[in-house]
């Protein structure tokens, strides 16, 4: 008998020593740039966010300017922009969607349980605004203005400009801390904050 309460006393230490499950049951944090480049982490890694930020503030002095986005913007276009003409073509864009499946406007906004079988509400984040620092669900797609299906350097620059006008509004540059949560990133924070007062 004493034995078996050693026993189960040591299986009951091992169980309260492994580690919780995610309660955000989220797989993956994941961050779509201005530019659109999807940028991931696992859960409880710092955000993907600050890797995008940091590789963006090219003088390293903590502040991004519109001059520093738009230079990461123009880095990632070339990637995007396969043939080298300057304009991202039909078939680019295609390949780009499809290595980022977070666009997809088929998910019903970010992950989270109580939202299951829920419709996402009118003007909430779909695509990859649910990973944006602003409801841009497809951010190369949206800066062809004009509708030709051919996005140019000049277009892709507008477009960026444009963003950062929102999210800095007067300011002339941005610092980590200035920029706003992305939908899941505050879903997760709104998330972990649950689980720790049902754990106390």
């Amino acid at each position: 008998m004493k034995t078996l309460l050693i026993s189960l006393a040591i299986i009951g230490g091992a169980a309260e020593a492994a580690p919780r499950p995610d309660p955000c049951r989220v797989r993956e944090q994941a961050f779509i740039s201005p530019a659109g480049e999807a940028f991931r982490a696992p859960p409880g890694s710092p955000a993907p966010v600050a890797t995008w930020f940091a590789g963006a503030d090219r003088d390293r002095d903590g502040r991004l300017t519109l001059a520093e986005m738009q230079v990461d913007a123009a880095r990632f276009f070339a990637t995007v922009d396969r043939d080298g003409n300057g304009e991202i073509i039909p078939d680019e864009l295609a390949l780009y969607e499809r290595s980022v499946p977070e666009l997809s406007l088929y998910d019903s906004g970010p992950p989270d349980r109580r939202r299951r079988g829920k419709q996402t509400p009118y003007g909430g984040p779909i695509g990859g605004g649910r990973y944006a620092l602003t409801n841009v669900p497809n951010p190369i797609a949206a800066a062809d203005l004009d509708m030709n299906r051919g996005i140019t350097r000049a277009e892709f620059g507008a477009a960026i400009g444009r963003i950062f006008a929102t999210i800095a509004k007067t300011r002339g540059d941005l610092a980590l801390a200035d920029l706003p949560a992305t939908p899941q990133a505050a879903m997760l924070a709104e998330c972990a904050a649950r689980a720790a007062k049902a754990r106390r």
